[in-house]
């Protein structure tokens, strides 16, 4: 993901409209799981991939329609036969995804980005929540927080403090499972909230000092 976040944080910096594409929900078979990233600007560039083929195809085609009301979206597909362009792969499975609109003026999701960067670049962990309520958004930006391992927020999720706590409270578990997917949440009036919960775990750096002949066997 990488190279999504790195991108989706530059378009920001230089004032572009994004569309940044997840897999929220995957059932049976497919090219890519959940979590997986797809991020597409307004210039038809893109970083990223959803899997190719007809899905891939569906989701540039659905961007198309955030770009232009900048309001979240879903969709849904059944992938039959051989979806998957240039392989022969054979996908049979259900899969979701949801589109979120990244506006280069919404502070607290580049601050979210910005977490995400630096996380990937100096280590650490967290989990990554949003909103897919697409309905809730309305003109607030987007409802989505990062919370780390040490329990500090960044961004939010619209005032809805009792899911940040349950979410917190709760976060060691989710990240000892490392599995990202969809939940219920109840918030402060009893109404049920769809999130998308993300563990986001970066690849452990050692650093190795030294040019002779151990440290060529340690590596």
């Amino acid at each position: 993901m990488e190279g999504v976040y790195n991108k989706a944080l530059e378009a920001a910096g230089t004032k572009q409209v994004g569309v940044l594409a997840t897999i929220i929900r995957l059932t049976g078979s497919g090219p890519r799981g959940a979590g997986t990233k797809f991020l597409i600007m307004e210039d038809g560039s893109y970083e990223g991939t959803i899997g190719g083929g007809l899905l891939e195809a569906e989701v540039l085609k659905k961007a198309k329609n955030v770009f232009t009301t900048l309001k979240p979206a879903r969709l849904s597909m059944s992938l039959m036969g051989k979806d998957v362009a240039e392989t022969d792969m054979i996908c049979g499975g259900d899969v979701e995804v949801f589109f979120e609109p990244l506006l280069p003026n919404d502070e607290d999701r580049i601050g979210v980005l910005r977490k995400l960067v630096e996380l990937q670049k100096r280590g650490g962990s967290g989990l990554l929540v949003t909103v897919v309520d697409a309905e809730r958004w309305g003109n607030k930006g987007g409802l989505k927080v990062f919370i780390d391992s040490n329990g500090e927020r960044t961004g939010g999720l619209g005032g809805m403090k009792n899911i940040e706590d349950e979410l917190r409270r709760t976060l060691p578990r989710r990240l000892q499972e490392r599995e990202p997917g969809l939940a219920f949440f109840e918030n402060s009036t009893g109404e049920k909230v769809e999130l998308f919960v993300e563990p986001v775990l970066s690849d452990p750096f050692l650093y190795i000092f030294g040019g002779g002949h151990v440290s060529s066997q340690i590596v």
